[in-house]
């Protein structure tokens, strides 16, 4: 079978880029958990590798790193559902006071998302977000569950965290 290709290569020298970020997808609050972010260069130098969550630095580490594909590993935990955005840059040390030259600084950051999940429970959307008779039964049956009134807000990152959405006598 004849296969066509087109080959694309690097042309930049001395270029040094996170190559992926490789993430759970899930995993339970207050559960350990190891990521790799894979760097690739073309020559041997020092590199500063920063990893954040949110926004917010949560590791930095400066190591060497050879020709070809490097893998940095770093850990971490969340306690609280929801969804984490991690981003890891790289960087090139400075040489004398000077940084040096990165010829493709659009490829020194990958990002990924990492989903904390717990127990799922019900919402429950009642007019005056109190207790009635069916957050009762839900109660009486072990069933776990969260009251609140229409204005809850309807976003997927808000919703996520229940396997359900029961809307009594709400419009």
């Amino acid at each position: 079978v004849p296969i066509d290709f087109r080959s694309f290569s690097n042309n930049y020298l001395g270029d040094v880029a996170v190559q992926s970020i490789g993430l759970p997808q899930e995993v339970a609050p207050n559960e350990p958990y190891q990521f790799n972010v894979w760097v690739t260069s073309d020559r041997e130098t020092e590199a500063e590798i920063v990893v954040l969550r949110n926004g917010q630095e949560l590791a930095r580490k400066s190591q060497p790193v050879k020709v070809g594909s490097n893998r940095v590993v770093f850990r971490d935990w969340v306690s609280d559902p929801g969804f984490y955005q991690y981003s890891a840059i790289v960087s090139l040390p400075q040489v004398e006071g000077t940084a040096v030259e990165d010829p493709v600084p659009q490829n020194n950051v990958a990002t990924g998302v990492v989903r904390v999940v717990s127990v799922r429970k019900i919402l429950v959307l009642n007019p005056d977000g109190q207790p009635d008779n069916l957050t009762r039964a839900l109660k009486a049956a072990q069933i776990p569950f969260e009251i609140s009134s229409p204005d809850h807000p309807l976003t997927q990152d808000s919703l996520d965290q229940f396997n359900a959405v029961i809307l009594e006598n709400v419009s």
